[in-house]
């Protein structure tokens, strides 16, 4: 009974790992064009873009909520949520910085990043 009760711990504690144990390569990004265009081969995935933050200022509405933000790159712009960065949306807006997070996307198909990390 011991051992029953050890086995179904580990699994539920495996099974919990879940995005964060997924690493990024530091010196590999992606373009935003890339994960709109292939959004289906992105989803779930962790990536790392480089680009202009744009506060508030995005061509669409937020895809989860009103605090969500836009980085830019040269391809194209996407939205940004799960968490705000140190940044003012009006004041810092063109800044460089680079995101990290997951591809997700909303239930009319836009893609968006649910961020882990934010790098200034």
């Amino acid at each position: 009974m011991r051992l029953i009760c050890l086995v179904v711990l580990a699994v539920l504690l495996l099974g919990c790992t879940g995005y964060e144990e997924q690493t990024v390569n530091t010196n590999e990004t992606v373009k935003i064009s890339e994960i709109k265009n292939r959004t289906d081969e992105y989803v779930g995935k962790l990536v790392k873009i480089k680009g202009v933050y744009l506060g508030w200022h995005g061509n669409e509405s937020p895809p989860v909520t009103r605090g969500d933000w836009v980085i830019k790159d040269g391809s194209g712009q996407i939205y940004v949520t799960g968490k705000f960065p140190n940044l003012d949306p009006y004041r810092d807006v063109g800044k460089n910085i680079t995101v990290v997070g997951y591809v997700e996307v909303t239930k009319d198909g836009r893609a968006y990043i649910r961020v882990v990390k934010v790098i200034y």
